[in-house]
């Protein structure tokens, strides 16, 4: 099948977020059955993810309307497009844009639509925030039962789409985070040169991914702060980027934690898993938003199939995780104090951790492949193909 995915964020490199979808469109164009490409949102410096065709749109980063000035932008891209796709996966940013494009083509074979919807409007400041969620409401609810189908990223987010689209959540399909790192081999390699002297003879918690307000890091330095005097050799390692980090490090400034606190900022994704084998433990200090409880969270995928145990808030993304998990530190919340116990426990547990991250990446391999994840969108596909793509009439999931 010929399949365009649309995406109002640029699927690029040092893009955060944005790796579900990078990895579908890998997965999809290995199995063989797919000619996939992508066309985003971006800057004209932007570079595209290996093995993933992708064109840009040029977007304007505006407050508000950032993403109006892509819907002429992805009309030019999709009219001067050679290749005829069979299915077109969009975005909820993009949905609308699409959906004139196709109904404006017409014909008697138009491109089947899968809206995708990874995420509820999260980064954002109050204002900003409410008026993304009002687009969202209104784009689900005049656009979404137009879409052939609908995909989410978990059943919570699926009940939530479900009741704005007016559609029924069991015909919702879920797929989550995975890991690719659940294939590589579990060798031992030095910690990269730029962490070598600063995590030796230390216990090291990392952190990996985007540093934004509301994801439970400031809480996260208070506990360092908390536990250092009983812990003197911490680190809370923070690999990433985003809106957050200035006042992060004004956060670290004031409460004296410099010696305990290591801002590496975004590396490249191919050498996101050597920070990660560099650290005793890896930690999710997500807060009980209703945002979060309905994630699936990319880095828990992440440590445990880099074969680190967890550091863990109590909210409902987190029950991908049994609750009686030995490589699993949970916290009833994502308070300093509550945060500060649990690292507290890794470290007296320091001896085993090894051993812990070895159990939790066995569990991972059974579990959070992208194989595995993303085997209901390929059935969602293949639902819809053609009859030319699978020798049958297709049909719709509605």
């Amino acid at each position: 099948m010929n399949v365009l995915w649309l995406s109002s964020e640029p699927l690029a490199e040092g893009a955060l977020g944005v790796t579900g979808r990078v990895e579908a469109v890998r997965f999809l164009r290995r199995a063989g059955h797919h000619d996939v490409r992508v066309i985003c949102g971006g800057r004209a410096s932007e570079r595209p993810m290996a093995g993933v065709p992708t064109s840009f749109m040029p977007t304007r980063f505006v407050p508000f309307l950032g993403w109006l000035s892509q819907w002429p932008a992805l009309v030019k891209e999709l009219e001067r497009s050679s290749a005829h796709p069979d299915i077109v996966v969009s975005d909820i940013a993009l949905l609308p844009a699409l959906m004139w494009w196709r109904r404006r083509r017409g014909g008697s074979s138009p491109p089947r639509v899968i809206l995708d919807v990874r995420t509820p409007p999260v980064e954002a400041g109050k204002v900003r925030a409410a008026a993304q969620r009002m687009r969202f409401a209104a784009s689900l609810r005049v656009f979404g039962r137009r879409a052939d189908a609908i995909t989410s990223i978990s059943e919570g987010l699926r009940e939530h789409v479900g009741r704005l689209a007016r559609v029924s959540p069991a015909r919702i399909s879920v797929w989550g985070s995975g890991c690719s790192w659940c294939r590589s081999p579990m060798t031992r390699t030095p910690a990269p040169a730029e962490l070598e002297a600063l995590v030796r003879d230390r216990f090291v918690i990392c952190y990996q991914g985007s540093m934004s307000p509301g994801r439970g890091l400031f809480e996260a330095v208070a506990a360092i702060d908390l536990v250092r005097e009983r812990a003197p050799d911490v680190l809370l390692l923070l690999v990433g980027g985003g809106s957050a980090v200035p006042a992060l490090r004004s956060l670290v400034r004031r409460r004296g934690v410099a010696q305990h606190v290591r801002f590496q900022g975004p590396v490249p994704q191919d050498r996101v898993l050597p920070f990660l084998r560099a650290a005793d433990v890896g930690i999710v200090p997500l807060p009980a938003r209703w945002e979060w409880h309905v994630s699936s969270p990319l880095k828990l995928a992440e440590y445990l199939c880099a074969g680190l145990p967890v550091i863990l808030t109590d909210i409902r993304a987190h029950d991908l995780v049994p609750r009686d998990a030995p490589f699993a530190f949970r916290t009833p919340s994502a308070s300093p104090d509550h945060l500060a116990s649990a690292m507290l426990a890794a470290r007296d547990r320091r001896a085993e951790l090894p051993a812990l991250g070895r159990r939790a990446r066995r569990w991972a391999i059974a579990r959070l492949t992208w194989e595995a994840q993303l085997a209901p969108l390929e059935e969602t596909l293949t639902s819809l193909a053609p009859a030319s793509a699978n020798g049958s009439p297709r049909r719709s999931p509605r």
